[in-house]
């Protein structure tokens, strides 16, 4: 069985994302290096922590603008509760996540993922795509 983190990040800003760090608790990531930007204006990335019956799989990645840092975790554990989560040091940004047990291809709307910040607590793998807009106001 696949317990591995499938995970997407599109930036919807006009800001230039750079790779600060990663951390896998459970897994490997794939590639390796990471993606070192998510380019502005509708870039994406894509990469998977690979896990496996034993362990699972789980760790997290953080992007920056400047000084504006984004830390996205997940875990796919085999026994406990999958896990998505945003960390923000800022308010200048707001990620919307969306996960499921199923392999999904993007869309533009997103409407073939589900309710946003919704995902399955159980099942394998976990697919997650996370999107980046500025905040409006």
């Amino acid at each position: 069985m696949d317990f591995s983190c499938y995970v997407t990040i599109k930036n919807l800003t006009n800001k230039l994302f750079s790779l600060v760090s990663c951390t896998a608790d459970q897994g490997t990531y794939n590639p390796q290096p990471l993606p070192p930007e998510i380019k502005s204006q509708g870039g994406q990335i894509f990469f998977t922590l690979s896990g496996d019956f034993s362990s699972g799989s789980g760790g997290s990645v953080t992007y920056s603008a400047g000084a504006k840092q984004i830390s996205f975790d997940y875990k796919c554990p085999s026994i406990y509760e999958n896990i998505i989560s945003v960390s923000l040091n800022q308010t200048e940004f707001i990620v919307t996540y969306y996960g499921t047990n199923k392999f999904i291809v993007w869309n533009p709307d997103s409407s073939n993922w589900g309710p946003p910040n919704n995902f399955f607590y159980r099942g394998h793998p976990l697919n997650i795509l996370f999107v980046i807009k500025e905040l409006q106001g």
